[in-house]
């Protein structure tokens, strides 16, 4: 039975029979995380899986050979698929640390996007993760958000704004984009790393500068 008495030898961490009432959560959490697997296996291409609100940054920023290998809007957007969140407070992308990127981190300290006393501007970092040396691009939403609470249709605002800025900023490199780049999934090497890792990695995906141009297009239109 699974809400009159129990499930049969189900038990808390202490060793006892479940509650109806801990069973229900028990069953919901499971419920959830077979969701998120179905989602996140439903998605087979990595064009797919990256959040639309920042999908035409990372297309130019991949175009300009900066290689990006993570990304993430920081909030909640219409159409999401279920596996999806933004748990940082932030809006980035992270990029391989080579000479297209250090070449663009210097382009950015020379020639600094709009609304930089925003406080909700972009920066960069740099770290090693994995033994891996990288570029991260990041803009902080939670700073000086007049709606923090992230349930807040408007809890998205400051990041619409900075993804807005950087849209414009990157087109002005657009005659240094190169007409296709191929872009791996980094779960790929993950995985290939490290046996457990869950998220499967997405097919290869064909970045071509007529297709970030037609993006681009719309932005400077409205």
């Amino acid at each position: 039975m699974l809400f009159g008495g129990g499930v049969e030898g189900a038990t808390v961490d202490g060793g006892g029979e479940m509650t109806d009432a801990e069973e229900l959560t028990f069953l919901r959490s499971l419920y959830k995380r077979d969701r998120i697997q179905k989602s996140v296996n439903s998605v087979t291409r990595l064009e797919d899986d990256i959040d639309e609100p920042l999908k035409t940054c990372v297309m130019a920023l991949a175009l300009l050979g900066c290689e990006p290998v993570w990304s993430c809007c920081g909030f909640d957007y219409a159409g999401q698929p279920i596996h999806k969140s933004h748990e940082h407070g932030r809006c980035g992308i992270r990029l391989r640390d080579n000479d297209k990127t250090a070449w663009l981190v210097e382009q950015f300290q020379n020639n600094l996007p709009m609304y930089q006393r925003y406080a909700n501007h972009w920066y960069f970092t740099n770290g090693t993760e994995h033994s891996r040396e990288f570029y991260s691009l990041l803009c902080d939403i939670e700073r000086g958000n007049a709606w923090p609470d992230r349930d807040s249709i408007h809890y998205s605002e400051p990041g619409v704004i900075s993804i807005a800025v950087l849209e414009s900023w990157l087109w002005g490199w657009e005659e240094h984009f190169s007409t296709k780049v191929v872009l791996k999934d980094s779960n790929s090497e993950y995985q290939h790393r490290f046996y457990h890792w869950q998220y499967p990695p997405k097919a290869d995906w064909a970045v071509r500068k007529s297709a970030v141009m037609k993006r681009f297009e719309k932005v400077v239109q409205k």
